[in-house]
């Protein structure tokens, strides 16, 4: 369930036009057929980095100010607590690796989606490869980004 629901924000960034990180990774593809340099690429990746984290850091005040970690007697701020602390716990190897993991999921996704003609199309496109890497435990930095600022 919690794969179905992360897809969301892909398919907000997909049919809104907004920029993802782990997504943006697929510039290496036209880095490599010369449509880009190198320079270009890594620009791009910095400013959507920092853009994406700036973004993640509004959902949390958001959500904080919201009070959504009180709902269902604050068993939201728990699962988000034990979420975030599962993280920050994994020895790095295996972080980056889930990390890569990770990756190849969403560029699938994001190279589906924008197969898509239609706004269904995109969406169905999403769905699996996005539940996949949930379900799989892989790690979406991105996602850690707004996980992360929740460790107590």
């Amino acid at each position: 369930m919690g794969g179905l629901c992360f897809c969301l924000g892909l398919v907000l960034v997909l049919v809104c036009g907004a920029e993802l990180f782990t997504g943006n990774s697929l510039m290496v593809c036209a880095l490599k057929s010369k449509k880009i340099t190198l320079a270009q690429m890594l620009k791009a990746w910095v400013v959507v980095w920092i853009g994406n984290f700036v973004g993640a850091l509004f959902i949390v005040f958001l959500v904080y100010m919201a009070g959504i970690y009180k709902l269902n007697g604050e068993a939201v701020a728990n699962s988000m607590v034990s979420v975030a602390a599962g993280k920050v716990t994994i020895d790095w190897v295996t972080i980056f690796f889930r990390g890569i993991l990770c990756n190849i999921f969403v560029c699938l996704a994001v190279w589906i989606g924008t197969a898509g003609k239609t706004v269904v199309d995109k969406v169905v496109g999403i769905l699996l490869p996005i539940a996949a890497f949930v379900a799989c435990g892989f790690e979406h930095c991105v996602a850690n980004m707004y996980f992360l600022p929740w460790v107590p």
